[in-house]
C-alpha cells in the first residue's frame, strides 16, 4: 500500500476512533450490557452495523443498537468521515477490534479530562456527553 493511502487510512482510523469514543461514552451500559462486557457488546454492535451499505446507515444502526437516539457528536468530525465514507466503512468492517479499543480509550480519556475539570463534552454543541 502506498504511503499516501496508508496515511489516509490511519487518519480515518483515528477519526473513527474519536467518533466512536463519543458514542461509547454516551451509552447507558447498565441498560445495554446487562452484565456483559462493554467492549464485547460494543464490538458486536459495531460488527452488525458494518453490514450496512453505507457509512451513514452503519452509524445510525450502531447508535440504534446501543439505544442512542440522538448522540452528541462533533459534526465536523462526522463530515470529515463522510468525505471518506467508503474508506471509513472499509476500516469499520476490517478493524472492529482496533476501533473498539480506540473508542474505549477515547471515551476514557474524555471522562478523565472532565473529572479533572477539563472540557469533556461535545465540541460542536458545548454540551456534556455523560
Amino acid at each position: 500500500m502506498p504511503d499516501v493511502e496508508r496515511d489516509l487510512e490511519e487518519a480515518v482510523t483515528e477519526l473513527l476512533g474519536k467518533l466512536l469514543g463519543m458514542v461509547f461514552r454516551q451509552v447507558d451500559w447498565r441498560h445495554v450490557a446487562r452484565g456483559r462486557s462493554k467492549l464485547d457488546v460494543f464490538q458486536h454492535r459495531l460488527l452488525v452495523a458494518g453490514y450496512q451499505p453505507d457509512f451513514d446507515r452503519a452509524f445510525e444502526k450502531l447508535c440504534s443498537g446501543l439505544s442512542l437516539q440522538a448522540p452528541h457528536i462533533d459534526i465536523q468530525l462526522l463530515e470529515e468521515l463522510r468525505r471518506h465514507s467508503s474508506l471509513a466503512l472499509k476500516v469499520w468492517r476490517e478493524k472492529s477490534r482496533l476501533l473498539t479499543y480506540l473508542a474505549w480509550k477515547n471515551a476514557s480519556q474524555a471522562k478523565a479530562m472532565k473529572e479533572e475539570g477539563g472540557e469533556g463534552g461535545c465540541p460542536s454543541t458545548g454540551t456534556s456527553s455523560s
